[in-house]
């Protein structure tokens, strides 16, 4: 049988757990956030970059007709 000794152990033990968990939990929010940034931050430069490759494009055909 567990004497008061070891449920007050097991008790801080398992507020110990508890406490780690929240906080990992809390860290996976902040970690999860920053990445929908990321994320969004990535979508612009696909999309620059495209403007910029029509942008070369266009430069392109218009020194072509230049030299036409």
């Amino acid at each position: 049988m567990a004497t008061k000794r070891d449920m007050e152990e097991r008790k801080r033990s398992y507020e110990e757990l508890r406490k780690s968990v929240e906080f990992m939990a809390h860290q996976m929010e902040a970690m999860t956030s920053k990445q929908d940034t990321l994320m969004g931050m990535m979508k612009d430069i696909k999309e620059l970059k495209k403007q910029n490759e029509e942008k070369d494009a266009m430069i392109v055909q218009l020194k072509s007709r230049l030299s036409d």
